[in-house]
């Protein structure tokens, strides 16, 4: 499980990690950025290193975003974790075969509308709105990020960027 993190539950029951970075001053956008893992991956494709180590300033995606990178902005920062990953809940496939019966579409209809909704509600506590996300996916974080964002999604989502993706 990964320290310190908050859960976006799917509705099959999911508990999805999150990690989040959110900056305190200076020039922040008012837009979250929601960082996604590909296939065969974990949050440690985004968010490398011990929060404040050197590894971590020099190889996170997610710390050059929440310190400003070059352009001094700084991004409230998602880390997340989809199903079947460590930082999220797991189950034994032994116990509950049943819940290892899912497919990328349930990224795309379940993660993905869970994850996003868990960012905006938070938001909408903290500063009564609810902004639509810029989504970073690796891969198959991607490729999700592109289905979702053809049908209903599109209105929840400010901008898509992927690596890696074809």
């Amino acid at each position: 499980m990964i320290k310190n993190a908050l859960y976006a539950t799917t509705p099959d029951k999911w508990k999805l990690a999150l990690k989040r970075y959110k900056p305190t001053k200076g020039k922040i956008s008012k837009y979250p950025v929601i960082l996604c893992h590909g296939l065969g991956a974990n949050a440690s494709c985004m968010d490398f290193g011990r929060e404040g180590s050197k590894k971590w300033e020099k190889y996170s995606l997610a710390a050059y975003l929440h310190e400003g990178g070059e352009s001094g902005v700084k991004f409230d920062v998602w880390v997340a974790e989809l199903r079947g990953r460590n930082g999220s809940q797991t189950f034994s496939p032994l116990r509950h075969p049943e819940k290892y019966n899912w497919c990328i579409d349930d990224y795309i209809t379940k993660d993905i509308p869970s994850i996003i909704s868990f960012v905006r509600r938070t938001y909408y506590k903290e500063k009564k709105l609810r902004p639509k996300v810029f989504w970073v996916g690796k891969s198959m974080g991607g490729m999700i990020a592109y289905a979702y964002g053809e049908g209903k999604g599109k209105n929840f989502l400010k901008g898509v960027v992927t690596m890696g993706s074809p």
